[in-house]
């Protein structure tokens, strides 16, 4: 009975972070010491997730499985890992201690200690060609030429 009345207040307390500030942080994810989550929303972790110690997680950060047949597949962060915004971590990848994962950026695989992981640079894939000035037309510059001689 006292096990359906904690599992029923961890229910309510989850359901209200998850639907108040955007954060998916099941209790079955093991989180270390003072976790920061720098700014709250759009924040979803793996219910199998390992968190070290003094981590830096932002808004939009994803720590997911890769597939559904990968479902129990899921990221382990080191101690001092920071996690930029919009980054994901997808499947059972291992993060060393003291990774910087930059912004935007999607890790599938092993980062070793003390690196830093970058997003690729942008690039264009469309160029659309600006159209030729066109000449004035005649009445627009008859009506400026009446205009400066009243």
């Amino acid at each position: 009975m006292t096990f359906r009345v904690v599992l029923g207040v961890h229910y309510e307390i989850a359901s209200h972070v998850r639907n108040h500030y955007s954060i998916e942080l099941p209790l079955t994810a093991k989180i270390g010491r003072r976790l920061l989550i720098g700014h709250q929303g759009g924040i979803v972790i793996h219910w199998l997730s390992q968190i070290g110690d003094d981590c830096v997680i932002v808004q939009n950060v994803t720590l997911g499985a890769g597939t559904e047949e990968a479902i129990t597949n899921a990221p382990v962060l080191g101690n001092r890992v920071m996690v930029g915004c919009g980054a994901a971590v997808i499947g059972g990848v291992v993060i060393g201690d003291d990774v910087h994962i930059g912004p935007n950026a999607v890790v599938t695989m092993n980062i070793p200690v003390g690196s830093t992981v970058a997003a690729p640079a942008p690039r264009v894939v469309q160029l659309r060609r600006a159209a030729a000035p066109s000449a004035p037309s005649e009445a627009t510059n008859s009506d400026n030429t009446r205009k400066l001689a009243q």
